[in-house]
């Protein structure tokens, strides 16, 4: 054969014979090639039947996951019911028990996210004299307690609280008071939280109140002012163990925070009420005064001012000593100034108490204004101040207190020439601002107002100290008089200053055919 042969050679038993079977190389190679191509294609054959096999059941199994998934997406968005359909199926049972899980987990969510809907809404919108008992019942149906209150230490007693609000399986009681001793609101109150479960009167036993309601779980949030003072206590009570009790400390922390704010703001409305009060007695007390010592002071006074205006005029004979007469004229003079002094005094009493009437009628402006111009026209002669008016025909009739309007206008000149260098100008004008109101304005080119104290001049004893004004008379009511009077009588006061240059203070009141 010419060929490398591989022979098997035996004896055969028994004889001395041997056989020899050859084979030829080549043909082994052959049979050894045909059976690698034949391993490798189960091979191959093998490892895509796996991979075909293992990607199917990776479906199999990831399916109910991305379910899982997708569903825990849609509910974190806006979706809030959505949850994972429960089926009976060839699936593994950690599956069912995954979708079980998320669908718990959901529930839970849903209803915290329901209750504290709810406490946000009851915190948030209730506002009204019993906010405390709404609150509190809102508490009480929020949570499905047996028992809820809000007590409050008693005034000047820090060792009994009284509530404030109290429910009984949902229907308001009336409220108590009682020791803190012995009982569990002694750790609450001013303390911290405080949770019994289900052993409260164990733990208790000399608070007979939790026998005789049956309450066996206690749960308390202590109540704190915005300063941090210890202020009551909230507390939830039910006849069975509650198994949520984290849950119903958050409530009660959050409505604790909305009483405490509400406490705060009604003692605060007390306090301010309280103040008020005393600042109305004191301002009456003033007032009253005022006015008796204003009528006092009067009566002597007109006798002084009668008596020198006698000895100044020599009514009963020549006094040949001129210093006499001169001093009967300074008395005169001084007691003059004293009585228009208690008279502003009287005035400014009056308003401020709210006893001065108001008889509004129709007035004439130009003759109010004329007749006020008379009786200013001595000051303003013997201060050489020239008084000059700019008054328009056809001006209507104002609806005001004529008594009022003549004081307005006499203080308002009297305010300028005081404060108008001699040689100096006034000028009182009057137009129609608008169809129902009249201005009427008194300028002068005198020491001025400074912007910043134009607000001081309108208060009852107000005045600007400078080296222009503070050596001229009074005590600061003229202008505060005039503002009152203006207020009463509907009208409107404006002024325009500037320092060394001059003032004006402009009025506006409604004409009589506007009513």
């Amino acid at each position: 054969l010419k060929d490398d042969m591989i022979a098997g050679y035996t004896w055969v038993k028994g004889s001395n014979w041997g056989v020899m079977i050859p084979q030829p190389v080549s043909e082994l190679k052959s049979r050894a090639r045909e059976s690698q191509q034949h391993a490798i294609g189960i091979l191959t054959s093998g490892i895509l039947l796996a991979a075909i096999v293992s990607w199917l059941l990776a479906g199999y199994l990831t399916k109910p996951v991305l379910a899982v998934v997708k569903i825990a997406r849609n509910f974190t968005t806006d979706d809030q019911s959505a949850r994972v359909p429960i089926e009976v199926s060839t699936l593994p049972k950690e599956f069912n028990e995954m979708g079980k899980s998320f669908n718990s987990m959901a529930d839970a969510v849903d209803l915290a996210y329901g209750r504290l809907a709810k406490i946000a809404e009851s915190v948030s919108t209730v506002s009204s004299e019993n906010i405390y008992s709404i609150m509190l019942g809102n508490l009480v149906k929020i949570l499905d307690s047996d028992f809820a209150f809000f007590a409050e230490f008693v005034p000047g007693d820090d060792s009994r609280v009284r509530t404030v609000a109290f429910y009984e399986q949902g229907v308001e009681q009336e409220n108590i008071e009682y020791e803190l001793a012995d009982t569990p609101c002694a750790n609450v109150v001013g303390e911290m939280p405080c949770v019994y479960n289900g052993d409260v009167q164990q733990k208790f036993p000399a608070d007979v109140s939790l026998v005789e309601m049956k309450v066996k779980s206690y749960i308390g949030m202590p109540v704190f002012s915005s300063q941090k003072e210890p202020v009551g206590l909230l507390v939830v009570m039910n006849r069975e163990p509650v198994s949520d009790a984290s849950t119903i400390l958050d409530s009660l922390r959050i409505f604790a925070n909305r009483l405490s704010s509400e406490w705060q703001h009604q003692k605060n409305e007390e306090d301010l009420r309280a103040a008020v009060t005393v600042a109305e007695q004191a301002n009456k007390t003033k007032s009253e005064f005022l006015s008796n010592m204003s009528h006092e002071l009067r009566t002597p006074l007109n006798a002084i001012i009668g008596f020198s205006s006698v000895l100044a005029g020599q009514l009963y004979g020549p006094m040949n000593n001129s210093s006499y007469r001169e001093y009967a004229a300074d008395i005169q003079s001084s007691g003059e100034h004293l009585l228009t002094l208690i008279g502003d005094l009287l005035d400014i009493s009056k308003i401020e108490a709210r006893e001065l009437l108001v008889d509004p009628s129709e007035v004439e402006i130009c003759r109010a204004i004329k007749e006020s111009l008379r009786m200013t026209e001595t000051q303003s002669r013997e201060r050489n101040i020239d008084i000059r008016s700019d008054l328009p025909d056809g001006l209507p009739a104002l609806y005001i207190d004529a008594r009022h309007l003549r004081q307005i206008l006499i203080n308002l000149l009297s305010n300028a020439l005081k404060f108008t260098a001699k040689g100096g100008e006034i000028t009182v004008s009057a137009q129609v601002a608008t169809p129902q109101e009249v201005s009427i304005s008194v300028s002068d080119n005198g020491v001025g107002i400074a912007p910043e104290n134009l607000e001081v001049i309108f208060e009852p004893f107000g005045q600007v100290a400078n080296s222009l004004t503070r050596n001229h008379d009074g005590v600061g009511l003229g202008l505060p008089i005039v503002k009152s009077l203006v207020k009463l009588n509907n009208g409107k006061i404006q002024i325009q200053s500037k320092l060394g240059a001059g003032t004006m203070v402009k009025i506006l009141m409604p004409t009589y055919q506007a009513q």
